[in-house]
């Protein structure tokens, strides 16, 4: 009896063929090589859209400084005497500007610069020093892979409220204009493909020596 307790070996079970394992294995290849493509394509978009985040916060941080900048234009509780607008190049792809105002509100006038050298937008904050001069400082940069800097003034007439545009001559003669728009392009690359990201926006003019007068 007690070796009728003992299971029978099926006859009928057997192993996988040559051509079973080969299947599977082509299977699993298929299987793996599409996760893999999965995977990569989407490490591949993580890293893409992470490099045009960058490069639009990095655009977006240098505008923002830019405008605050502008908006201090003429701003001078110092007792300086000299133009708001000491220089100035407009509607080009690479513009530049210089000029006087209380930025950082200390009631200490700083000379403020921004011009776009080899690819990097580039500021300069100069304090005058209380005898006749500008403290030196160095050139920081605010932005990187710059391919687009530009600046656009414009005046409103308070007489009869028409909008003109100004030329950065008409600027530095007058030392006057109503609102300046703003516009800045960043652009990187990521793996052979260009990130590029343009932001602009109009800033206007607060200082009643800046504005323009009814003529």
């Amino acid at each position: 009896m007690a070796l009728a307790m003992i299971p029978r070996r099926i006859d009928n079970q057997r192993g996988m063929s040559i051509s079973e394992v080969m299947v599977s294995v082509v299977l699993f290849s298929v299987v793996g090589a599409a996760t893999t493509a999965l995977v990569s394509g989407t490490f591949n978009s993580v890293g893409y859209q992470s490099r045009m985040v960058d490069a639009q916060l990095d655009v977006a941080t240098a505008i923002v400084l830019l405008q605050d900048d502008l908006r201090a234009a003429g701003y001078i509780t110092d007792g300086v005497s000299q133009p708001v607008f000491q220089g100035l190049v407009a509607d080009t792809q690479a513009d530049s500007i210089v000029f006087v105002g209380d930025v950082n509100a200390d009631n200490v006038s700083e000379r403020i610069s921004y011009a776009v050298v080899d690819g990097k937008l580039m500021r300069t904050q100069e304090a005058w020093s209380g005898v006749g001069g500008w403290t030196p400082a160095t050139p920081q940069p605010v932005a990187a892979g710059v391919t687009g800097f530009s600046l656009t003034f414009y005046r409103v007439d308070p007489c009869t409220a028409v909008i003109t545009k100004q030329t950065a001559e008409e600027v530095l003669t007058t030392g006057t204009t109503t609102y300046i728009s703003t516009r800045l392009t960043g652009t990187g690359t990521y793996k052979g493909s260009v990130v590029t990201r343009t932001l602009k926006g109009d800033v206007g003019t607060r200082q009643a020596n800046v504005l323009p007068t009814c003529s």
